[in-house]
């Protein structure tokens, strides 16, 4: 019997949707207030999209993952450096997605209740930005090789 292919992904010209489906419909996160916010602050980027990932949901911003909703807090990749002075900061973290007790370096978690505030996201999801802009694009499995090649010499 055929599998039911999986629903497209929303694309930058699919119908405009209420901002809690925007995201393709991730079931019972589509209510979640810091991914609608996540969402909204970089639906001004091209070239985003999400998946679930470490039992959250992931944001990748040219193939390399950015930011994402990790058990109730947000993880973000910042860099060795900026990790280190972050650690710093009392509800901010390693981030140790299994049980092996090893941290990624570059990635921390900051505690949902740190995000409440006004402009504390963005500052994250901004440190999370400017990191990832300085990575090597990555290809999306789902965009033809030329045109990921076409893509990734405009951004060299």
């Amino acid at each position: 019997m055929a599998r039911a292919k999986k629903p497209a992904m929303p694309t930058e010209n699919s119908p405009a949707k209420s901002p809690a489906r925007q995201l393709g419909g991730l079931g019972k996160d589509d209510e979640n207030p810091l991914l609608l916010r996540i969402q909204r602050i970089l639906a001004v980027k091209r070239h985003v999209r999400h998946q679930r990932m470490f039992g959250g949901i992931a944001f990748f911003l040219h193939g390399n993952l950015v930011v994402g909703l990790w058990k109730g807090g947000l993880i973000a990749r910042i860099g060795p450096q900026q990790a280190a002075s972050a650690l710093l900061q009392p509800q901010v973290s390693e981030f140790q997605p299994t049980t092996s007790g090893r941290a990624m370096k570059g990635w921390v978690v900051i505690e949902g209740g740190a995000l409440a505030g006004p402009n504390q996201l963005e500052q994250w999801v901004a440190l999370s930005v400017e990191f990832v802009e300085t990575l090597p694009i990555k290809p999306d499995n789902e965009e033809p090789l030329e045109e990921w090649v076409e893509r990734s010499l405009r951004f060299a």
